[in-house]
């Protein structure tokens, strides 16, 4: 049985949900479709819409030769990020007892758009994010990518229903892959590729969306192997390397682990509480918030007694519209190297890249979770 574990967030904090995707990817369509399925589960959905088309729309466009495409892809940003507050602010006050919220498209999609990545984290700045990593992971739970229909589904490609859309098929692939790439690294994204009729794809944009939230048993699936060293520079794949420092912390409940952890990436750090409680054998309802550096540095302080920090290189990319975690772990005189994915079917069955040598399946070897390692007293 694969080890098994809930994702589960504060009462107060209200989840964010990121949909994007290449050009004709099934956004809209995706958006009606959540709207009914989610209400049906309990939820109030909103929706803060897609800001390009918006301005664009309203004129606002660089293709009028009237603005340069840094005005534009500021004002791009500086509409996400307002809305993104309207609506949060809307959603904590909402009568409704489950808001989420379901932006069409977030900060990182922006970043293709930008002439540099220099252009673009000064906008960030400007309008108050630190920079790349804040916008890719610090503002939602889960991203969801449409693979563009350029992608698979040819035959049902068009520009006809969006004003806004002018690409072609090719340069619609071009467009669906570098939006991909600018999420890869993000703790939660997952791939919704044209392998089923659209009506299947929306089914599996649920699913994976359900799996998130928790509905309707709040249980994510994840597989876990324990691989040879490798030589992360020959891999044959585009990487994001994420620095991530993780400290256990004394808990009064045994059933109850506690942690601290540090998310680092170009000079950029984001910081996370987590409580994950033991259910049974495979079982954990685990819940967890962003904090800030002072909280983690002041946490870090309460480490449990016989524990090492846990510092590990993760290594995220994309294999056959799979999203994996190869991670790298040093701990004492050792190296561990363990790939993962996460699925949303029990009986789903990975396509594992075939450029990393896996040595064993070890989902359900207690040795290898990041609690065990980090006992003083872990041996392989």
């Amino acid at each position: 049985m694969a080890g098994q574990r809930t994702l589960k967030k504060e009462s107060s904090m209200i989840p964010v949900v990121a949909l994007t995707g290449g050009p004709c990817g099934g956004k809209s369509s995706a958006l009606s479709y959540l709207l009914q399925k989610l209400l049906e589960r309990g939820f109030y959905p909103l929706f803060p819409s897609e800001s390009p088309t918006q301005l664009m729309t309203g004129n606002l466009s660089p293709l009028t030769g009237a603005f340069s495409n840094r005005t534009f892809q500021r004002a791009v940003i500086k509409t996400m990020k307002d809305q993104l507050e309207t609506f949060q602010q809307a959603a904590r006050e909402c009568t409704h007892p489950k808001p989420i919220i379901i932006p069409d498209r977030l900060f990182a999609d922006a970043e293709v758009y930008c002439d540099s990545l220099e252009i673009y984290e000064s906008i960030l700045r400007e309008i108050g994010i630190s920079g790349k990593v804040e916008a890719r992971d610090g503002f939602c739970d889960g991203v969801f990518h449409l693979r563009t229909a350029a992608l698979g589904a040819e035959a049902f490609y068009t520009t006809a229903n969006n004003a806004a859309r002018r690409e072609t098929l090719e340069e619609a692939r071009i467009m669906c892959e570098r939006t991909l790439d600018a999420w890869v690294g993000h703790p939660h994204l997952r791939v919704i590729d044209n392998s089923t009729d659209f009506a299947g794809k929306l089914k599996r944009l649920d699913q994976e969306i359900c799996s998130l939230l928790g509905v309707p048993v709040p249980i994510e699936i994840e597989k876990k192997y324990l691989c040879a060293p490798v030589d992360i520079t020959k891999l044959p794949v585009k990487v994001q390397k994420i620095n991530i420092n993780q400290s256990y912390l004394y808990s009064a409940d045994p059933s109850v682990v506690l942690r601290v952890r540090k998310r680092g990436q170009y000079e950029s750090s984001l910081y996370f509480r987590t409580e994950k409680r033991y259910l049974g054998p495979g079982k954990n309802v685990e819940t967890e918030h962003r904090i800030s550096a002072t909280d983690y540095e002041t946490g870090v302080h309460f480490q449990l007694p016989g524990t090492r920090l846990i510092k590990k290189d993760r290594h995220c990319f994309i294999y056959e519209n799979q999203y994996f975690e190869f991670d790298v772990i040093p701990i004492g005189d050792k190296v561990i190297y363990l790939l993962e994915i996460e699925l949303t079917e029990e009986t789903q069955v990975p396509q594992l890249p075939p450029f990393i040598s896996v040595l064993e399946d070890v989902t359900d070897d207690e040795r290898y979770t990041n609690r065990a390692m980090a006992d003083l007293s872990w041996k392989a």
